[in-house]
């Protein structure tokens, strides 16, 4: 049984770390990466959603409503309550369940949260 729970952290632990450095790869600016949306909040990069600036360099992974001067402009929200925002945000637009459901779930596989047990 020890063994067994030793191999479960060993592999979590693996998992975990690979996710830091990709969170970590992904804020690096230097070596952008591209995404069609917000790599913490899930909106589409478009002419008024757009990419982060740090200085004159974008930041091609956050929106500028996420990620500002290097960090994130509310560093201490959770997941939880990015998905509560969300599914507010939704519902003021009349958005139906069944969607609002779709859209939250999407939460989890952003960079931003996807590593984190926030």
């Amino acid at each position: 049984m020890g063994s067994v729970l030793t191999i479960i952290g060993i592999k979590y632990w693996t998992i975990r770390e690979r996710n830091e450095e990709l969170l970590k790869y992904r804020i690096n600016i230097d070596k952008p990466t591209y995404s069609d949306r917000c790599q913490s909040c899930g909106k589409r990069f478009n002419s008024v959603v757009q990419y982060a600036d740090d200085g004159n360099i974008k930041n091609y992974s956050f929106c500028n409503s996420c990620y500002k001067d290097g960090s994130f402009i509310e560093p201490n929200l959770t997941k939880a309550e990015m998905k509560l925002r969300t599914k507010d945000y939704l519902i003021s637009y009349n958005v139906e369940q069944k969607e609002i459901k779709k859209i939250v779930k999407k939460i989890d596989s952003l960079d931003r949260w996807s590593y984190n047990s926030y």
